[in-house]
């Protein structure tokens, strides 16, 4: 069994602690506590302490008391923490606690906070993606990754904005249990179980949608009908009725991305959805998907989400060939 510690502070953020440890607790129920997780709630103080929705929690722990060691840390976030935070003894009890555990995650804006305790200096990150910008300027000796569902460096691990503690702590059950519990609590949480680390904060399906009969509808409906095959900003142009130079500025206007990018983004979700539902073969799924080659279907993985298709597979592809037989003691 692990335990995990998870600290809170005024004003953190609730989905950042009952998220994680709902997904950490769905183990338990699967496998027994004596198998899975133990969790506990610490802070500062003693105090109830009041979340950022009215909610309260009062700690289990108490940073100083004497307590088994923690396997797992997590820091929640909150929304006042990109811009500061003075509770220099959680600081500094994260400052002796993070080389004594296997794992150190933060959810969210959590982040900052490992930043303002000094463990970020010169390890890769990522964070919620409105505060990116704060948290260059806050910690420059950082990598920050702001696309990324979650990063790892060393036996620190950040992840993305609120829900994506969920995302990090199924890739850490995956690892802790196997990919078919991992799965199974998914499912119990209603969740996806295969949006993980390498993947985008961000997906080209969920890029504003245009509004009905508008030329950027007949532009994306073509594109999904033809993602098959080589398509040129020519040819979406004349879908859309413009000249090429109104049409490139129009669509990266109302798409936030330019209509080549947002093809490439569309292949790469094909793609991923192919290598993690079926068994085809790289050549098949690249030519599939319009990539035209599986060495062009490789280096838009790697230039989009830092991962190769054949990694993608085998990370995220859960083995369906026989049902998953419940644990022997």
């Amino acid at each position: 069994m692990k335990t995990i510690a998870c600290m809170i502070f005024p004003n953190f953020q609730s989905l950042d602690v009952s998220g994680p440890l709902d997904v950490f607790s769905e183990v338990n129920t699967l496998l027994g506590p004596e198998k899975g997780y133990e969790l506990l709630t610490i802070a500062s103080r003693p105090d109830p302490v009041v979340a950022s929705n009215g909610m309260t929690l009062v700690p289990d722990v108490v940073i100083g008391q004497d307590h088994k060691p923690f396997d797992m840390v997590i820091i929640a976030g909150g929304p006042e923490i990109p811009f500061g935070f003075d509770d220099t003894v959680a600081l500094d009890w994260l400052r002796q606690i993070q080389p004594r555990c296997e794992r150190c995650c933060s959810i969210c804006t959590g982040a900052f906070i490992l930043g303002y305790a000094g463990l970020l200096d010169g390890k890769k990150a990522t964070t919620h993606w409105l505060h990116t910008d704060r948290f260059r300027e806050f910690f420059s000796d950082t990598l920050l990754e702001p696309e990324k569902i979650y990063v790892r460096s060393g036996n620190i691990l950040t992840s993305a904005g609120v829900t994506a503690g969920i995302d990090l702590s199924l890739a850490l059950v995956r690892e802790d249990h196997g990919a078919d519990i991992a799965l199974q609590v998914a499912k119990r949480l209603l969740v996806v179980a295969q949006r993980q680390g390498g993947q985008s904060q961000f997906s080209p399906l969920l890029t504003p949608a245009p509004a009905d009969g508008s030329p950027m509808q007949k532009v994306i409906e073509y594109i999904h009908q033809n993602t098959h095959r080589r398509i040129q900003n020519a040819e979406l142009a004349t879908v859309a009725g413009m000249t090429i130079r109104t049409f490139s500025r129009y669509f990266s206007k109302e798409m936030k991305v330019t209509p080549l990018e947002y093809l490439e983004l569309h292949r790469i979700e094909i793609a991923k959805m192919k290598l993690e539902t079926t068994s085809r073969s790289m050549k098949e799924i690249a030519y599939e998907c319009g990539f035209g080659s599986t060495e062009n279907m490789r280096l838009a993985f790697m230039r989009r989400i830092s991962i190769a298709p054949s990694n993608y597979r085998q990370l995220f592809t859960v083995n369906r060939s026989r049902p998953s037989q419940p644990r022997r003691s």
